[in-house]
């Protein structure tokens, strides 16, 4: 398993690093201190963005959620529009509309 302390002092030349079915354990005061020190490891030693799921989606979510994201990406390239550009296009599928799993993934930058 990857801990944060796995992270510190890397040397990253990544401009996004996506974590993605992740369990954060540990000892924290609260959740929320878990889900982002993780992610704020990756920050820095270096990663551009990092998102990550506060959450566990489900594989399937998953598997709809980033090809979806990634093709966006494309014609996006920045990458807070194509994640906000992706959560928007589940509210806007009337087919998705009880798909709650986009919810879940946060964007973190430095």
């Amino acid at each position: 398993f990857l801990q944060p302390q796995d992270i510190a002092g890397r040397n990253l030349q990544a401009g996004l690093v996506v974590l993605s079915a992740c369990d954060f354990s540990g000892s924290s005061k609260t959740a929320f201190d878990l889900s982002t020190r993780f992610p704020g490891e990756f920050l820095q030693a270096g990663a551009g963005a990092v998102i990550a799921s506060l959450w566990s989606t489900g594989d399937q979510a998953a598997a709809e959620f980033w090809p979806r994201f990634y093709r966006t990406l494309m014609t996006t390239p920045d990458v807070a529009d194509a994640l906000a550009a992706t959560k928007r296009s589940y509210l806007t599928d009337s087919s998705q509309r009880d798909n709650t799993a986009w919810a879940a993934f946060q964007l973190y930058i430095d």
